[in-house]
């Protein structure tokens, strides 16, 4: 199964470092089935889920904790390509 980002089924995330996470935004989340909060990861071999807990905890000290499940073998998404960020030196 394949889902077309560009259509806003994900959200770029700011989450470090930029563009290696993907929230679930249009499209349920493997872990919980349900939108938003939770992050696939760009090697989309894990995800970030805030309401299903593991032991591996992901941003701990941030007021909405996620906890890292990993997903070997399952479906596979298709991420778009992330732009360079333009870096300016501060003068």
């Amino acid at each position: 199964m394949h889902y077309n980002i560009q259509k806003g089924q994900f959200r770029l995330t700011s989450a470090y470092p930029r563009g290696s996470w993907w929230e679930f935004y249009r499209v349920l989340c493997p872990i919980c089935h349900d939108t938003g909060n939770c992050m696939l990861h760009v090697s989309q071999e894990k995800v970030a889920c805030t309401r299903v807990e593991s032991k591996w905890i992901y941003g701990k000290n941030t007021g909405n904790p996620s906890y890292i499940h990993y997903i070997n073998g399952k479906d596979k998404y298709q991420l778009p390509e992330v732009d360079e960020v333009q870096i300016h030196d501060k003068k």
